[in-house]
């Protein structure tokens, strides 16, 4: 065997030894397939609406609230709880109240009618990645 045929073999048994073994961990390695998490859907938020009155006087203070859960937790991190409020047939012409948080996840405001008429009142929830919102009626006499 001649030198060049020696350096050709021993080259050979350096690949064969450690490269390709060190090539086939990092191959394997990028391989593996991850399973892929479970996504848990969140819980829907739940709203109880109330307002201190059905039917108020001109004039007179109503206390609109709205209790927020999701599942069983109360929700008291809301990033933002509005009321909208607006005249029947005048939907231009409405106003977005923010509430304050007033208890255990309980958020609210306190507004009067100039004027008789039937209102509506529409809760915006913005909480943990979730919007929930629902329209309620009201007569002001």
């Amino acid at each position: 065997m001649n030198e060049g045929e020696k350096k050709m073999k021993r080259y050979r048994n350096i690949c064969i030894g450690w490269i390709m073994p060190i090539l086939l961990l990092i191959l394997a390695g990028c391989g593996g397939e991850k399973q892929p998490e479970e996504r848990k859907v969140p819980e829907k938020l739940q709203a109880q609406y109330t307002a201190s009155s059905a039917s108020p006087q001109v004039g007179q203070e109503v206390t609109f609230s709205v209790s927020i859960t999701q599942g069983e937790e109360k929700v008291n991190d809301a990033e933002a709880v509005k009321f909208e409020i607006w005249r029947e047939g005048q939907k231009e012409k409405h106003a977005m109240v923010p509430a304050k948080k007033t208890g255990d996840g309980v958020y609210s405001i306190a507004q009067s009618f100039k004027e008789p008429g039937t209102y509506y009142v529409m809760y915006h929830i913005d909480a943990r990645g979730l919007h929930s919102m629902a329209k309620h009626k009201i007569s002001v006499e």
